[in-house]
Formats: C-alpha cells, sequence, structure tokens
C-alpha cells in the first residue's frame, strides 16, 4: 500500500547509543518504513529498510531528558522533526520510504534500543502544522514536558 505522508509521534528518554544503530519503529519488515536514532552523536533518521536514510536531526537528541519528537514525512518530497512541538529541521527527500515486503508488520526496537519510550502515535496523513501544534499541547500536558527546547 503506497502511503503519501506519513507522522510519527515518539515520547521517549534517549539513554544511550549503541554501534549498529537504534531502530525506534520499524514498519512492513524488509525494505519497509524505519525511524531510527543513528550512533554515535544520536540523529534522527528515517529510512527505507536496507536501503537508504535520510538524516533529518538539526540537533543531536539529548540523553536523560525526556522529549516528545515527531517527524512528518511527505514520501518523495520532504520531511519534517519536531521537538515538543517546535520545528527543528526540514529536509528535501528523493526517495519513497514506502512499501515492504511484509506488510503488516511492526516492531520496535531491534535489540539494540536503549531508551525509555511511554507513547508512540502513528498517521497515515501529511499533518498541518496546525494539526501538529494541537497533539504537541496533549503531549506535552500529558507527560509535563516543557518547551525549553524552543530555542536550541
Amino acid at each position: 500500500m503506497l502511503r503519501i505522508a506519513e507522522a510519527f509521534f515518539f515520547v521517549l528518554r534517549l539513554v544511550n547509543t549503541i554501534p549498529g544503530g537504534i531502530t525506534l519503529l520499524n514498519l512492513d519488515g524488509s525494505q519497509g518504513r524505519e525511524i531510527s536514532i543513528d550512533h554515535p552523536i544520536s540523529t534522527y533518521l528515517v529510512c527505507r529498510n536496507g536501503s537508504s536514510c535520510s538524516n533529518i536531526s538539526a540537533l543531536p537528541i539529548l540523553k536523560n531528558e525526556f522529549l516528545a519528537i515527531d517527524s512528518v514525512q511527505v514520501l518523495v518530497t520532504s520531511a519534517r522533526e519536531y521537538w515538543n512541538g517546535s520545528l527543528k529541521n526540514q529536509v528535501s527527500i528523493s526517495y519513497d520510504y514506502s512499501g515492504g515486503a511484509s506488510p503488516n508488520t511492526l516492531y520496535l526496537g531491534n535489540g539494540n534500543l536503549d531508551a525509555d519510550i511511554v507513547e508512540v502515535l502513528y498517521f497515515n496523513t501529511d499533518l498541518t502544522e496546525a494539526d501538529v501544534q494541537k497533539l504537541f499541547f496533549y503531549l506535552n500536558t500529558k507527560y509535563g514536558l516543557s518547551r525549553i527546547w524552543a530555542n536550541t
């Protein structure tokens, strides 16, 4: 199934990065969609498993702090990264990160996950800026997250 756009929200505390990278979420098995954190500088990646990744992080993800991090991706066009509601980076992408050889499979982590995840939200659509801000208001209120990252 071709997904035109996707949005992923994670509320997590990164404890450490581990060689081999950290898979946060894997959709559709081999050649499918993956959201991961790179080692050792802890940057946020969107990938097609086994093929290619786009680094959308503007900054390394801090460790031992709870953070709501989000990527909104319009396939073969762009990906946006937010921290606690603040837009951190937007990049152009030219690779279709949809698809996968094993549809309807999903897993968190890859054995290298060294993070505490308290919530994951997935939307199979492009979200407007207003939609993103409503979701972050919900997450920031629910988990008591601050907007200290606004100028980071």
